[in-house]
């Protein structure tokens, strides 16, 4: 007799038992490949490379220096702004007073 005649000849509870016991280690070979593969994914740093290099996307950090660095010298110059305001309030309020 065949494999498959004699599993087709066994009473119908058995049947059912041994499909659930293949889909389950089928099951858990699969999670276990999932797993081994994506535990390799997340160990190399391929992913920051591909954003860097390839998409060429600069890394946060170094786009917060550059935007630090933009502002920076609108920063120094809204600070002569409010120095230069400050002196023209002084400057009216004298006048204020003296009248």
């Amino acid at each position: 007799m065949n494999f498959l005649e004699k599993v087709q000849n066994l009473p119908e509870s058995k049947k059912k038992a041994i499909l659930w016991t293949v889909i389950i280690v089928l099951t858990l070979f699969l999670l276990g490949c999932y797993f081994k593969i994506a535990q390799k994914v997340l160990e190399t740093p391929h992913s920051e490379r591909l954003l860097e290099k390839e998409l060429k996307i600069p890394s946060l950090g170094e786009e917060i220096q550059n935007l630090w660095q933009e502002i920076k010298p609108e920063d120094e110059k809204l600070e002569e702004i409010e120095e230069t305001l400050r002196g023209l309030i002084e400057e009216a309020e004298e006048i204020k007073n003296q009248k």
